[in-house]
């Protein structure tokens, strides 16, 4: 294998990925194919990031139950704002209650 052959195997082989997944240019897909056409090692290679890794299958996704602890999470979450814009709502706009009382007093001097 020349040098030039070495290097374009090594370019390929770094695009590979990206030509796996379709977000290479057309013209880098066309060049990329090329290279495939005449060349076993990249062809395997590419055979190789196409097929599913058993690493990636065997691993857990997320459980219900931890999908309804973020829910709970959620709901509380929600609850709490609800009551602290009541409470700012009674305390300092409503009549009677925190600064509203005391710039009316203030005022009325």
């Amino acid at each position: 294998m020349t040098e030039n052959r070495k290097t374009e195997c090594a370019i390929v082989q770094d695009l590979l990925p990206l030509y796996a997944d379709g977000v290479v240019q057309t013209e880098t897909a066309e060049w990329i194919q090329r290279h495939l056409e005449t060349c076993p090692a990249c062809r395997e290679e590419l055979q190789n990031l196409q097929k599913p890794d058993p690493a990636v299958l065997q691993k857990d996704l997320p459980l219900e139950k931890d999908l309804k602890k973020t829910g709970r999470h959620l709901r509380w979450s929600r609850r709490i704002m609800v009551v602290s814009a009541v409470l700012f709502v009674l305390l300092v706009l409503l009549p009677g209650g925190g600064t509203a009382s005391c710039c009316r007093l203030t005022m009325s001097r």
